[in-house]
């Protein structure tokens, strides 16, 4: 039905602990999903070999060992069993309502983007998979105990094959990735998805120990810099404020999303960012009419 692809950190400590809670929970969903594991960070071969999963060593690297997004895709895109592929971080659990949503994406003639928001929540042991009632016992550990991320951190995207051709050479685990493939899919014209209400994802808290300029250096360092510049600058920056649509239940498929008439004005498809660019003599008034004559047949593409 789908294929699940990441890159995991070195299976150390706490990290180890939460992605191998986090592999696990992808393991239990029902019908199986494949589940890829790229990069050679160590553990990842041993935890592969192990559990009977697939495995790519070789992805490409900066020059500070980081994975690149360009080369995460590029190789999920080319080995993947199933036409519809999930990049997720290996700290991300998942439960039952995931495959149900994926169905429904699943029903989508024509290429789109899925995301949605997780939820934060401290977990220091190794999850109880043989508990029959795990999956009821994570969700209401996040919402008792967790709380929901703003829209603007995303931890899996969900999308058919093929639908991203070519991607920057992104830094993975750095800021800005996320955020600017919700802009480079409306700019191709997809819609996004948004998929909180369907989807719970279990993101576990952890620290910044694994980069040894902790969190400031992930979130401010040179490679999240670099990131902004791939990005094209912080106007090519969405959220899941700007998806077009609301994945709302698993049988009743989409319904329009709340649409920022402002950031879907600057994320039309490539042929009408040209047009844009010389209506800056415009009215206000005069753009708002335009923008609501337009908008109306692009979210519904």
């Amino acid at each position: 039905m789908i294929s699940l692809f990441t890159t995991a950190r070195p299976f150390h400590g706490h990290v180890a602990i939460i992605q191998r809670n986090a592999i696990r929970s992808w393991m239990a969903l029902c019908p199986p999903c494949e589940i890829l594991l790229l990069g050679d960070d160590d553990g990842t071969a041993d935890l592969a070999r192990e559990w009977g999963l697939r495995y790519v060593s070789e992805i490409e690297r900066n020059e500070f060992g980081t994975p690149l997004i360009s080369s995460l895709f590029e190789t999920a895109q080319e080995t993947a069993k199933f036409q519809l592929l999930c990049q997720i971080n290996a700290d991300v659990m998942l439960t039952n309502d995931f495959l149900p949503a994926v169905r429904a994406l699943a029903s989508r003639k024509k290429p789109f983007l899925a995301a949605g928001q997780r939820w934060d929540v401290d977990i220091v042991e190794p999850w109880n998979f043989d508990s029959a009632n795990w999956q009821e016992d994570l969700r209401e550990l996040a919402t008792k105990t967790g709380s929901l991320h703003p829209a603007t951190g995303l931890d899996y995207f969900i999308f058919p094959k093929g639908a991203f051709k070519k991607l920057p050479p992104f830094a993975i685990g750095r800021r800005i990735l996320d955020n600017w493939l919700l802009f480079q899919a409306r700019r191709l014209s997809m819609p996004v998805i948004d998929s909180t209400h369907v989807i719970t994802a279990i993101h576990q808290n952890h620290g910044y120990e694994f980069h040894p300029g902790g969190e400031s250096a992930i979130m401010e360092g040179v490679e999240a810099q670099r990131n902004l510049e791939f990005a094209g600058g912080w106007g090519n920056i969405l959220s899941l404020k700007d998806a077009t649509h609301i994945l709302i239940t698993k049988d009743s498929h989409f319904a329009p999303g709340r649409v920022r008439l402002r950031r879907n004005w600057r994320t039309l498809p490539f042929p009408l960012l040209t047009v844009r660019n010389h209506l800056g003599y415009f009215s206000s008034v005069a753009l708002r009419a335009l923008k609501r004559r337009i908008l109306p047949s692009i979210q519904d593409s």
